[in-house]
């Protein structure tokens, strides 16, 4: 490179590039042959930061302009070099292609850090689709040698971006250590098999995992920010919600996701399609129904790819629910600690739940692991989804996974926020103060509370009722204030300090009416799994003929077909300890996880069972769970708006406001969420023939995210299951956009009335 007299020079933390990566020049010629002209910026435009340093004859001043203008053997000399390094440089290639897929051409395209995070997200898919290119049987569908190249841009991009330019000393530093470890295990793996694919299956696995890891961060950076903005959450996380969609719908049509044996695309691909997305959209929303069977028909893969789908959602919905509850709520809960709990729950569930599993269905400790991760997911996300067709019926009488299933069952309903509000401390204990001269006057000035630590240079003396020090308060701050304040100003402060001249009103030592929500919530959980439970059991108990309180034979429909021995029902005889733990198990999971383990066709239970069963599922759980439903805390809201006392709400600011429209947002909500119910069975029924019976218990099922079934949804036609997906998607996200809708409304009408 000497004899072109050029050394290109990017000053990056103190070091240059080598001078074997011409960057300037290679932009220069990338954008000589995009434009179709030979025109080049000149060397100020080059990009930032960059410079051309004189070694030969020719300054950097001869460099501007057009190519028709510099000397001929420097024109000369430079062209050959540039096609070679065009040819050689790794940086040039993941350049261009950067510049390529986003259409960028300025000068600055090769510095963006985001279009080399799109060019990176770019060849990870590419590679990773090369990767799962696969048989049923995990036999490779691709040539080995088109495998390979698929797979060889995304590590040379890797390396040459993630390893060599973007990120602090040390995250690179961490980066190519890993990235070496990886490729040194990759490399020992692939000659201990003589398999040279699997150096490149190690790599790109390790580096789609690590691009969806900063995915992750970055969206929970920003979610972190936006939890105080309902509207704006909301967009964020619909859009990466839909976008988990598609990419669950994708891996889940791919012929390794299901056993050789289940019909694929090959027999009918868009019905194979179709299946795919249901089951995406159901693992999305947390319902849990699929047409094929979750623990026979789907094979480890796509098994791993619909609960990694319901760990993501059901983490989302919880970020909504503290969105949600937070004005409701006696503390402010932080976003991480909801997510370490939910997982410290999981962990310590599968850790207990080790020893219960069978030989017959967990073998080995790979199963045994998987077994409770599944069932430890699916209860606290209510997503309902069991590795066995009967659900988890075989599992109901052993004591640790009964316990650990329906307690996470109940926590997911209730939510995590709603738990920690109620064992975290103390409530929050506010004073309001009114600054105002004896007579009605403005003080003229801003005062400000005493806070912990501060000095005011006199004694403090502390409020009292009544007690008044006959000195005008003085600001603390910046300077005193000179601006006159309103008649009546009122400062709230967890720590009030000395009181001067003012009127002094202290809240009532109570907490306001809407934060107590936190206990009537769980009050109310726990009296609907009483009441269900007990209604349950006398109802299907099948009792002599001789008692008073036996059910009239009229309200008990006939069987039409045999259920079978491995698929029991409440009905079914057995000991009267069996059908209460049975009946504790299902009103505990009816409004939440679903977790069927019994059947539920026509003839399985009583007429005021099945009422029982669709009104639990329409109630649905808690405004902070991830439950589906109409939300409990719509009942106990009305309740709490009508019946408490006036005075407890209007001695808040913004309390009465607040609650004139809790009460009309939730008297409008209760008729429309049913409306939206009977709407569901006409278009279910409409789109699919089968029994009443069937028909609604299936689509109040659907819309309400239980993921109750009576096996209808394995026979849905085309149409039918278009319209249980329309029915998920609205049945989940119409209540969440309606509370947090409400909820911000809440909080305005508190701050306007407390500005």
């Amino acid at each position: 490179m000497g004899g072109t007299g050029i050394l290109p020079v990017w000053p990056r933390a103190g070091r240059p590039y080598h001078p074997t990566i011409i960057v300037p020049l290679i932009h220069a010629l990338a954008l000589r042959d995009l434009s179709g002209t030979n025109s080049v910026p000149r060397a100020p435009d080059l990009g930032r930061g960059v410079a051309l340093q004189h070694v030969g004859t020719y300054p950097p001043s001869k460099l501007g302009g057009s190519q028709a203008e510099w000397p001929p053997t420097l024109r000369c000399r430079v062209r050959p070099v540039l096609l070679c390094r065009s040819t050689l440089s790794p940086g040039l290639l993941c350049d261009s292609f950067c510049r390529m897929v986003t259409g960028d051409t300025s000068p600055k395209a090769s510095s963006s850090r985001p279009q080399h995070r799109a060019g990176l997200a770019l060849l990870a898919v590419l590679a990773a689709g090369a990767l799962l290119a696969r048989h049923a049987d995990g036999t490779v569908a691709l040539p080995t040698w088109l495998e390979i190249v698929l797979q060889v841009p995304i590590l040379l991009a890797w390396c040459h971006w993630r390893c060599g330019t973007f990120g602090t000393e040390q995250s690179r530093v961490a980066d190519r250590w890993l990235t070496l470890l990886v490729m040194a295990g990759g490399a020992v793996w692939a000659i201990v098999g003589s398999r040279v694919e699997v150096f490149f299956a190690a790599t790109t696995t390790f580096i789609a995992g690590t691009l969806l890891m900063d995915a992750l961060s970055t969206l929970y950076r920003r979610v972190d920010r936006l939890i105080i903005e309902p509207t704006h959450l909301l967009r964020t996380l619909v859009g990466s919600w839909l976008l988990l969609i598609l990419a669950a719908t994708l891996l889940l049509s791919i012929p390794l996701a299901t056993h050789s044996a289940v019909p694929d695309y090959r027999h009918n691909f868009w019905d194979h399609a179709l299946s795919s997305a249901f089951a995406a959209v159901s693992s999305a929303c947390l319902v849990g129904t699929t047409v094929y069977s979750f623990g026979e028909e789907y094979s480890r893969f796509g098994q791993i790819v619909l609960v990694v789908t319901t760990q993501l959602a059901g983490a989302g919905l919880a970020v909504l629910g503290l969105a949600i509850v937070q004005p409701f709520l006696n503390k402010i809960i932080r976003l991480r600690t909801v997510l370490l709990l939910s997982f410290g729950l999981q962990v310590l569930a599968v850790l207990i739940m080790w020893s219960s599993w069978e030989t017959r269905d967990a073998a080995t400790v790979g199963d045994r692991c998987w077994w409770g991760i599944v069932h430890a997911g699916s209860a606290l996300w209510n997503s309902g989804m069991t590795l066995r067709n009967d659900g988890l019926a075989a599992y109901i009488s052993n004591g640790a996974v009964f316990a650990c299933i329906t307690t996470l069952a109940i926590i997911g309903s209730l939510g995590l926020p709603v738990i920690l509000d109620l064992v975290n401390g103390k409530p929050r204990q506010e004073v309001e103060v009114w600054h105002r001269r004896p007579g009605g006057e403005s003080t003229g000035e801003t005062p400000v509370p005493h806070g912990k630590g501060e000095s005011t240079g006199e004694t403090p003396v502390p409020h009292g009722k009544g007690e008044s020090t006959g000195e005008t308060p003085v600001p603390r701050g910046k300077g005193e204030s000179t601006d006159a304040t309103p008649v009546s100003q009122r400062v709230r402060t967890a720590d009030p300090g000395v009181e001067t001249e003012s009127e002094t009103k202290e809240r009532p030592p109570s907490n306001p009416p809407w934060r107590k929500l936190s206990q009537w919530e769980t009050a109310a959980a726990f009296l609907l799994l009483l009441i269900g439970a007990v209604a349950l059991f006398y109802c299907e108990t099948p009792w002599s003929e001789g008692i008073v309180w036996r059910l009239p034979d009229s309200w008990v429909p006939q069987r039409p077909v045999d259920f079978g021995s491995n698929l029991i029902s409440l009905r079914d005889d057995m000991p009267y300890r069996a059908r209460w733990t049975m009946s504790v198990f299902t009103s505990a999971t009816l409004r939440s996880a679903g977790l069927q383990s019994t059947v539920l066709s026509q003839g399985s239970m009583s007429w005021p069972s099945y009422g029982l069963y669709l009104a639990w599922m329409i109630i649905g759980g808690s405004a902070g769970g991830v439950a589906g439903g109409m939300r409990m805390s719509v009942l106990l809201l009305i309740g709490i708006c009508l019946f408490s006392r006036r005075r407890s709400w209007s001695s808040w600011p913004g309390g009465e406001p607040g609650r004139r429209m809790l009460l009309r947002a939730f008297l409008l909500f209760v008729p429309l969420w049913l409306a939206f119910n009977v709407v569901s069975i006409g278009l279910l029924a409409a789109t699919r023939d089968g029994y009443w019976y069937e028909v609604i218990l299936e689509s109040v099922s659907a819309c309400n995210s239980v993921g109750l079934s009576t096996g209808l949804s394995l026979h849905l036609t085309p149409a039918a299951r278009m319209a249980m997906i329309l029915i998920i998607i609205t049945g989940r996200v119409i209540p969440v956009a309606y509370w947090l809708s409400v909820s911000r409304r809440f909080t305005q009408c508190l701050r306007t009335c407390s500005a």
